[in-house]
């Protein structure tokens, strides 16, 4: 069963709300129960069930929070934090070539040159490569939130590193489960 932040906080909540109403049951008194035994205990019995339930989930959580991969977390973290730097050199580059075919366009005017003749001497980037840098950047500002998605999940849901580049480094029998699941 895949365990979720919201699964792992109902059980948690189920199993509280249950041991309550258990207690609330052990504290009455033998003149309270009188008449009523048999409903007290089909009660206990469901409640009961429900805790053991709910404690399962919260224990299921509980081992695979010990067993957490920190390796893979901290490669994630590491990714995700490279990832401004690349994007930023990746801008940088494509407004370093806008700004040098600008000023070799400038130059060229200033030489006399008209703007037919200069298309023909010189090219800038074209609107497809500028879009396919916007295009990448943004894949990459995606990754970049998915890995610290991954690493910031207190159940370490290996179907967020998918798409990503450590989507190789995901476990076997985790995307065998997966696929099985699908």
């Amino acid at each position: 069963m895949k365990i979720t932040q919201a699964i792992f906080n109902n059980a948690e909540h189920a199993h509280n709300r249950a041991e309550a109403v258990l207690d609330g049951l052990s504290k009455m008194s033998e003149a309270d129960k009188t008449g009523i035994e048999e409903s007290i205990i089909i009660v206990q019995n469901k409640f009961l069930l429900i805790k053991a339930e709910a404690q399962k989930i919260i224990n299921e959580a509980h081992i695979r929070h010990n067993a957490r991969p920190e390796k893979l977390i901290s490669m994630a973290l590491r990714v995700h934090h490279g990832i401004p730097l690349e994007i930023s050199r990746k801008m940088g580059e494509m407004q370093a070539k806008i700004r040098t075919f600008q000023q070799k366009k400038e130059d060229l005017i200033a030489k006399g040159f008209s703007l037919d003749e200069i298309s023909k001497i010189i090219v800038g980037p074209s609107d497809e490569a500028i879009e396919a840098v916007d295009a990448e950047c943004r894949a990459l500002s995606v990754e970049s939130a998915a890995l610290l998605k991954f690493a910031s999940d207190p159940f370490y849901d290996y179907s967020l590193l998918v798409g990503t580049r450590l989507e190789c480094e995901i476990p076997q029998t985790e995307t065998e489960e997966e696929n099985q699941a699908a």
